[in-house]
């Protein structure tokens, strides 16, 4: 009796399929996810971003009602091994159709300071390997310099549109070239 013997072509068609579908190594991903926080207070609108141009990944994940994150792709949850820059945004805006330009207050989300919005600026960087990790993101609030110095030809308590209001008001002052000191019609010098 005769075996029913496979063609060559028929063979390595099947092992080309077996090796397509088996064989085929998936890129290892670790599951990344955290909280986000300003003030103590969870930031429950907006997205974490998460960027990698060496590997052109740039990837978001959602903040839920208490601040948390997953992140998630089509590929499955977490990131490929990596350096990635770290972002928080507010949520896009999308105004009511129909409404007229101008009659949507646009919200501007103080929870996400302005540093926080840009890769650049953020300070927030994080280290994939292939063990899940926790990324949590206390956001702390723009620091405004409180400089007690003045630069030279400002005086303390004067705003820029200080001159204005003294032209307003009909009182002289320095030339903006610096020639010339003024009089005040209250009779005190003003240099």
């Amino acid at each position: 009796m005769r075996k029913p013997v496979l063609s060559q072509t028929t063979l390595v068609f099947l092992i080309v399929v077996a090796c397509v579908l088996g064989c085929r190594r998936d890129e290892v991903r670790a599951v990344v996810s955290g909280k986000v926080t300003f003030r103590d207070e969870p930031v429950t609108e907006g997205v974490v971003i998460f960027s990698n141009a060496a590997k052109g990944i740039h990837l978001t994940a959602s903040l839920d009602d208490q601040g948390c994150y997953e992140v998630m792709s089509a590929e499955g949850a977490g990131l490929p091994p990596g350096e990635y820059h770290v972002a928080v945004s507010p949520p896009i805006f999308d105004p009511p159709v129909g409404a007229s330009p101008g009659s949507t207050k646009i919200p501007t989300f103080p929870n996400i300071p302005q540093k926080y919005r840009d890769q650049k600026t953020s300070g927030l960087s994080l280290t994939v390997t292939e063990e899940a990790r926790t990324f949590d993101i206390d956001m702390k609030p723009d620091s405004q310099k409180q400089c007690h110095c003045l630069p030279k030809g400002r005086r303390a308590g004067r705003s820029p549109n200080h001159a204005r209001r003294l032209i307003g008001a009909g009182r002289r002052f320095p030339s903006r070239t610096g020639q010339g000191i003024g009089k005040r019609e209250d009779g005190h010098r003003h240099d």
